[in-house]
């Protein structure tokens, strides 16, 4: 079986249960991210401690748990401490999904010139424009009634594409953070727990960047 249809049948089975802890919120929702951090923290620790322990690895140990905590704490805030907070995960899951999806197939089809090779080499300028045009109409979805939430409703349908815009690139920078830590300590999948995906850090990394800084927006537009 190709590698595009393990993650493609591994999508199938993972997106409705990350849709429905979303919409069920609660303790579904507390359930989900916890799974989710438990995961990435033994990850993150295994790959820390793979290297020669030296002091600097231990201080990328805790400034990676500390760092994955954060976002941990900015997906609840989201979800569970705001009005219309399944609307305002969706978008950012959405911002994030977009990005990987439009990304991954602009850069396989137009090729070109290669984005940051010595950290990701896979990575290309056509790809990061196909994400950031795939996320920016993630985005502008939300300025539908039907969609949009009441943190969002003052934002015009410029804004958003802006806003959309911005978070592939905010997740794509999450991603070739982590991407830079896999090249360091000499690991191709933070894990193998997700067949043609790697492990949870591979499949969260854009979000562990990006769910804390939409926070922000959020709290500071507030």
């Amino acid at each position: 079986m190709s590698s595009l249809a393990k993650r493609v049948i591994s999508a199938c089975v993972m997106l409705p249960l990350v849709l429905a802890a979303m919409w069920y919120g609660s303790w579904g929702f507390l359930i989900f991210i916890f799974a989710l951090t438990v995961a990435a923290v033994f990850e993150w620790g295994r790959m820390a401690l793979s290297g020669d322990k030296k002091m600097k690895d231990f201080i990328i140990l805790s400034a990676g748990y500390l760092y994955i905590l954060i976002a941990a704490s900015a997906m609840i805030f989201l979800r569970l401490k705001n009005e219309n907070g399944f609307a305002l995960t969706l978008l950012v899951f959405g911002m994030i999904w977009a990005t990987d999806i439009c990304a991954y197939f602009s850069g396989k089809t137009i090729g070109g010139p290669k984005m940051a090779p010595k950290i990701s080499p896979n990575k290309t300028w056509a790809g990061m424009i196909g994400g950031m045009t795939g996320s920016a109409g993630v985005a502008a979805l939300f300025t539908l009634d039907a969609y949009r939430p009441a943190a969002l409703e003052d934002w015009s349908l410029l804004c958003m594409l802006i806003l959309g815009a911005c978070f592939a690139v905010i997740g794509q920078a999450g991603d070739l953070l982590v991407s830079a830590m896999k090249r360091k300590y000499g690991v191709k999948d933070t894990g193998y727990l997700i067949p043609g995906h790697g492990g949870v850090l591979d499949r969260i990394d854009a979000l562990l960047l990006a769910a804390p800084v939409f926070s922000a927006i959020l709290i500071l537009g507030g």
